[in-house]
């Protein structure tokens, strides 16, 4: 592998609570949802391929790593690393043997004369992980006739495009730029909070992008200041 980048390979037997199910879970958006949390923790075991200038600190290096991948998407974690702790480097004779023994005073290793050395890793990481069907709340910070924008935990952008938001009952008022209730009764509007169900989910790059259906308009307002 590349400079700072790590395998995607975790072992189940490595897990402090149960991982997320993958993006890829079947469900019917319109007729029920996943129960499952969309946070978890676990321990989980990685291998890095750094340059030899890491050698006089690898810990530090390491953890630069993963500094860079924070609020990031990541095939192996299947979801955006949000913090790590407890970072050990393990010791590469033992992982082959199968020791789960860790210490840290573990070594690199070199692959068939690449010039990069390699670590064996081990830390706990606490990952965003919604799946397909799960139940998400953010605040709307634009409202367009095509969709409503929404900020999920204040960083991770979401939409629900127009259709679902007339099939909720609501039509778009040109004039003031928000979806209104049929009736007057409620409004959707930046710096309202809305509740939807998670229908698709995009990454590009390690960005994260959700797009929803069945939104439930809450009568908790936000200061978008």
């Amino acid at each position: 592998r590349y400079i700072g980048d790590w395998s995607s390979d975790v072992c189940s037997s490595d897990l402090i609570n149960e991982p997320k199910k993958s993006c890829d879970t079947t469900f019917d958006g319109r007729n029920g949802r996943t129960q499952q949390p969309f946070f978890y923790k676990k321990r989980v075991s990685v291998s890095l391929s750094l340059l030899p200038t890491s050698l006089h600190n690898p810990l530090t290096a390491i953890e630069n790593c993963f500094r860079r991948m924070l609020l990031k998407y990541d095939d192996g974690f299947q979801g955006m690393l949000l913090a790590y702790d407890d970072i050990s480097i393990e010791d590469h004779n033992n992982n082959q043997e199968g020791s789960s023994s860790s210490t840290m005073g573990g070594h690199g290793w070199i692959l068939n004369e690449m010039p990069y050395i390699h670590y064996d890793v081990r830390c706990t990481v606490l990952v965003f992980a919604p799946s397909v069907g799960c139940e998400l709340q953010g605040t709307v910070s634009h409202c367009f006739a095509s969709h409503i924008s929404i900020l999920v935990y204040g960083y991770i952008n979401s939409m629900i495009p127009s259709s679902e938001i007339r099939q909720a009952g609501y039509s778009f008022d040109h004039d003031v730029e928000t979806w209104t209730k049929l009736g007057g009764s409620l409004s959707i509007a930046a710096g309202n909070r809305i509740t939807f169900l998670v229908s698709k989910i995009h990454e590009c790059d390690g960005t994260l992008s959700i797009e929803g259906i069945k939104p439930v308009r809450s009568l908790i307002v936000e200061s978008t200041e």
